[in-house]
């Protein structure tokens, strides 16, 4: 069962999405 490492995976991305999002929001702020 590989579920453990697709979720580490899918969280990752995630992670990085989100801050992806929050640095595209600052610079529109500025």
């Amino acid at each position: 069962m590989k579920r453990i490492e697709i979720a580490k995976t899918e969280f990752s991305q995630m992670q990085r999405a989100s801050r992806i999002n929050t640095s595209v929001k600052a610079v529109s702020l500025n």
